[in-house]
């Protein structure tokens, strides 16, 4: 049993641009679609009643002002997440690298040639996502991991699975 509590899973590969990407924003965003869509119903509505409040009292001007924000926060909960995955894959095809992790049963990654095991979960918002082709890994805020799923066969796959949700929050995002 211990034997195999030490088995390493050792992937090498490239990264693409949409690859990265992909992960990066279902990484950025938190909500589910649904959850996502009603906010920015809500959050429209409001802006929209306060805009009508204004044209029917455009003396009021703090009116004005509450309709410039609530665009402006809007606009940033829709597409913040955009923009911040479109930044980390940049500077993911920027690398133009070839990556090499090694995941262990026991919930380590490893990464490249460095010998430092480090814990799956890094902190409270570390999570791991299953997407169409490929696994999203946030260990802590300073690093995210994507392995696609083209380097893996099937019981690599299962074996991906079974270690993340024995040991981080795992979730199989629906795209």
């Amino acid at each position: 049993m211990t034997e195999n509590r030490k088995k390493k899973y050792t992937f090498r590969y490239q990264l693409t641009y949409e690859e990265a990407y992909n992960a990066f924003l279902a990484l950025a965003v938190r909500w589910k679609k649904k959850t996502k869509y009603a906010v920015m119903t809500a959050m429209v509505a409001v802006t929209v009643a306060i805009m009508t409040m204004f044209a029917l009292h455009p003396d009021r001007y703090y009116y004005f002002t509450i309709v410039i924000f609530a665009v402006i926060l809007t606009s940033y909960v829709f597409y913040s997440p955009m923009l911040k995955a479109r930044k980390g894959a940049k500077r993911v095809a920027k690398i133009d690298g070839t990556y090499e992790i090694k995941l262990t049963n026991d919930g380590k990654i490893i990464m490249g040639n460095s010998s430092q095991e480090l814990e799956l979960k890094g902190d409270k918002n570390s999570r791991a996502l299953e997407l169409k082709d490929s696994f999203a890994i946030r260990m802590n805020g300073d690093i995210t991991v994507c392995i696609p799923k083209r380097v893996m066969n099937e019981s690599q796959q299962n074996a991906v699975r079974k270690i993340l949700a024995d040991n981080i929050k795992f979730i199989v995002y629906d795209q």
